[in-house]
């Protein structure tokens, strides 16, 4: 009885839900004997459920950024082609376009989460069908579309490629893409609960092999200087800010179908953008470090993220290519997890629940 009345004393004062996070079990304060299941039904404070809710949307709006950056990298980026090609060849000017990608992504991706909220849709079907601005707003709306199919079958090909280098058997390309295929329809009728992990453990690798490259890798020695006109580019900030600008409307293209299906469940697209804008910077900034280590020799070089790693030997070699498959996988999923109509996906889910 002492006990209990200490409980009591302890909890005077406080919500229901307060004193279930002090003593662990107690909702009421009579102890472990005295739990009852009602008492975990009562109402919380609204001070406690309101913090609860904020912090479950910044939760949600952090998870759907890693899906929408693991969508936009791609097998590109893995081999570290897209970054020669949009930043690394502008020598200086690159940093100030690495911010500006990062800033003009996150704007995009807000704007996509703005529009489709507004329009109440959840996927890219619906979206199409309510775009305001009558047919000119279909009609970008499809040109979307068609960007992100056109991804998808880049993704497809990467896939391949990137399995044909590895992979001593007939047809190597072909069994690789189909299995990244069947990878990714099955990522993206997983959902978001497939899609957040497997985008966070993308994110993550691939900033701990940029660290390895940056402070690890040796440069090729076969790599030569590039021709004559593109080492103009260099150190010409307007070109890097053209460039840049470039590179964050086809990544946003890309994810757009992402973007639509991760803006509902109150997420602001504000921060969905911020969260994205800046792990894209981040990602970003580390590639063009790497690449801007090594100065010019590798601007020549189809894959300098590979060459570099060819440093390591052999399995450096089959880590690039690991990466660059994961990479296209993820990529090729986050654009079938926009483009596949949300009933679709719930009569999967349900199918599945029944079995």
């Amino acid at each position: 009885m002492a006990l209990a009345r200490e409980n009591r004393s302890a909890h005077d004062g406080l919500p229901p839900c307060a004193a279930v996070l002090r003593c662990g079990i107690a909702a009421d304060g009579f102890g472990c004997a005295g739990l009852r299941r009602g008492a975990l039904r009562r109402p919380c404070h609204p001070a406690f459920s309101a913090a609860g809710g904020e912090k479950m949307k910044q939760k949600w709006e952090f998870h759907g950024a890693l899906c929408i950056v693991a969508t936009a990298l791609g097998a590109d980026f893995a081999t570290g082609r897209t970054l020669s090609a949009f930043y690394a060849q502008l020598g200086g000017a690159a940093w100030p376009g690495v911010s500006f990608a990062g800033l003009a992504f996150g704007l995009f991706i807000a704007m996509l989460s703005h529009l489709a909220r507004r329009a109440g849709a959840d996927d890219v079907p619906t979206l199409l069908r309510r775009m305001p601005g009558g047919p000119m707003g279909r009609g970008v709306g499809a040109l979307f579309a068609l960007v992100a199919l056109a991804a998808a079958c880049a993704c497809i090909l990467s896939a391949g490629h990137a399995g044909a280098l590895v992979l001593p058997m007939w047809n190597a390309g072909l069994w690789s893409a189909l299995a990244a295929l069947l990878a990714a329809l099955s990522l993206s009728l997983a959902g978001r609960r497939a899609l957040t992990p497997a985008g966070g453990v993308l994110l993550g690798l691939m900033g701990l092999f940029e660290l390895g490259l940056l402070f690890r890798a040796q440069p090729p020695e076969s790599a030569v200087l590039r021709f004559e006109l593109e080492l103009r580019l260099r150190n010409h900030l307007p070109a890097a800010l053209g460039l840049a600008l470039l590179h964050a409307a086809a990544c946003a293209s890309v994810c757009a179908g992402a973007t639509v299906r991760l803006s509902g469940g109150g997420v602001r697209p504000s921060r969905l953008g911020l969260w994205s804008g800046g792990l894209f910077f981040v990602l970003l900034a580390g590639g063009n470090a790497v690449l801007a280590s090594q100065r010019e020799q590798l601007l020549a070089l189809r894959l300098p993220f590979v060459a570099l790693a060819r440093g390591w030997g052999v399995g450096g070699f089959y880590l690039s290519a690991a990466l660059c498959y994961f990479a296209a996988v993820l990529s090729l999923a986050g654009v079938a997890y926009g483009l596949i109509p949300r009933k679709m996906m719930l009569n999967y889910e349900n199918s599945t629940l029944q079995d």
